[in-house]
């Protein structure tokens, strides 16, 4: 996955698992490492 606009990503994947925080948490550890 190469994720260009990590704000659109989280949003994304908030609005699909509604879980914004267990999402934006694991997106922004995939994006660290």
């Amino acid at each position: 996955f190469k994720f260009n606009n990590s704000e659109e990503v989280a949003r994304m994947w908030g609005l699909r698992k509604n879980k914004t925080n267990m999402n934006y948490d694991k997106l922004s550890r995939a994006l660290r490492y």
